[in-house]
């Protein structure tokens, strides 16, 4: 079977609104609800509700998985689960009448959709289809349970097993079946480099619309550089935590981090950043951010967050970063693979070989013990990066260690080229020809900003020297 259909591509499900609620418990004629905000509503292909489904979106709401931006963790689960409707509708078969032979044939369907008709290509990577069918079979393994039919094991009508997940969680465990493909070699996505980040910039100030899309899109930019934030956190950022920040005389960004379960969830993280990226953003959220509330909303329905939409005035959606950076990553004719998440693998890495100097560390495994040891330090690194185990942290020691390539970076020196690379960001984004008496004195505080960063730094350096010499 192969995939052709536009329709069969479309997901089975619809996010609930914001203020939605299910009935948790009942005492005496009162109901009491628990809060279900964007849980996947799911039904089978011919509209029809799905029982089964949406009891499994309630058994993994009560495993606290992320419903954050439009379904989060549930609607992907929701996503995977989707194709094994279509097969089961296509195909005559009720969920609890699936054999063996019927769950192998739904899993080569999967290998064997195509972008389009008589393509060669694959729709779905290797590790893309073991990732929905074992979804899938953690659905069947649940509607086996729910209606007392042994579904799925190894002696089961699904011979299928548990094994030890290559996640980054040693604890995690999958369902695996005789069927699955080979999976394919780990790409690893690589920091976005310094010329990337240049051209994106350009493209920015030069294919922009609009003179607050320019300015909003080079902001956007700062902030994926600066914070390492993920999408999410990068459009929840608050007026607020700006005003904040830049009335610190050591500026740290509050990011509200979406990603965790139960008491985890919605943890304000705080990432230092330097004066001058402070009152840039908030020279930003003042003028051109203020033009467009002003314009759209107005005061009253203000929503709070930095980046607005020019039309609406309402907070700019996570995905509408992920789509920015495409636009202008085709503005800027690269070539090169390039997204949001590439910028947070820059700032994690850069963290690392900043402190790698810093502790004189000299492998990958003495860093790993550094951080496993140095209760303080690890509460840093899950602080700046927004992690909350140092498991997820791996692979940016690597990285960091393959940057450094045996060349130490010195800790003033690192600080020295942010303050600087800020000032030059701010350089850029100016149009000289028409500079205004207030472009000119933002200029001249930044180069006072700039002077005092790099006049702190060389004392750190000459303090480090005298305390070596003493």
């Amino acid at each position: 079977m192969t995939t052709s259909n536009p329709e069969a591509d479309k997901v089975l499900f619809i996010p609930a609104g914001d203020d939605f609620a299910i009935v948790s418990h009942v005492e005496g004629d009162q109901p009491f609800g628990r809060d279900a905000s964007n849980l996947p509503l799911i039904t089978w292909p011919n509209g029809g509700w799905c029982f089964d489904a949406n009891a499994f979106m309630l058994r993994l709401v009560d495993r606290g998985l992320s419903r954050f931006n439009r379904g989060g963790t549930l609607a992907t689960y929701a996503a995977h689960i989707t194709p094994l409707l279509r097969y089961c509708e296509n195909n005559n078969v009720d969920l609890v009448e699936l054999t063996d032979a019927h769950f192998s044939m739904f899993v080569n369907s999967l290998k064997a959709a195509r972008f389009k008709p008589g393509s060669r290509e694959p729709r779905l990577e290797p590790s893309t289809v073991i990732s929905t069918a074992s979804t899938c079979l953690a659905f069947l393994s649940f509607v086996g349970e729910l209606h007392q039919v042994h579904l799925v094991g190894p002696e089961a009508a699904i011979r299928a097993e548990i094994v030890p997940s290559r996640g980054r969680r040693q604890t995690a465990v999958k369902w695996h079946h005789h069927s699955f493909p080979t999976r394919s070699p780990e790409r690893r996505r690589l920091p976005v480099g310094s010329e990337v980040i240049a051209a994106l910039r350009n493209a920015a100030a030069e294919h922009s619309p609009s003179n607050y899309i320019r300015r909003r899109r080079q902001i956007m930019l700062r902030l994926l550089e600066i914070t390492g934030a993920r999408r999410s956190e990068i459009a929840a950022l608050t007026v607020q935590s700006v005003e904040r920040a830049a009335a610190m005389q050591a500026p740290r960004l509050e990011l509200v981090t979406k990603k965790g379960r139960g008491r985890r969830k919605d943890r304000i993280r705080e990432v230092p950043i330097t004066k001058s990226d402070a009152r840039l953003l908030l020279e930003f959220a003042r003028v051109n951010r203020s033009v467009v509330i002003r314009r759209t909303c107005g005061r009253a329905a203000d929503p709070g967050a930095l980046l607005l939409s020019e039309t609406s005035g309402f907070a700019l959606r996570p995905n509408t970063i992920t789509q920015e950076v495409s636009i202008l990553v085709r503005a800027a004719g690269l070539y090169t693979r390039v997204c949001a998440h590439m910028f947070r693998h820059r700032f994690i890495t850069n963290v690392f070989k900043a402190l790698i100097e810093e502790y004189h560390v000299e492998s990958p495994d003495a860093f790993r013990q550094l951080l496993l040891s140095a209760e303080e330090l690890k509460t840093r690194v899950c602080e700046w990066s927004g992690h909350s185990s140092l498991a997820s942290l791996a692979r940016y020691i690597h990285l960091a260690f393959e940057e450094v390539g045996g060349v130490r970076l010195a800790v003033d020196a690192v600080r020295a080229k942010a303050a600087i690379n800020s000032f030059v960001s701010e350089l850029r984004a100016l149009n000289f020809a028409n500079m205004t008496a207030v472009d000119i004195e933002n200029l001249q505080r930044s180069a006072k900003d700039l002077t005092a960063e790099l006049s702190a730094t060389e004392g750190l350096g000459q303090e480090e020297n005298g305390s070596q010499k003493a």
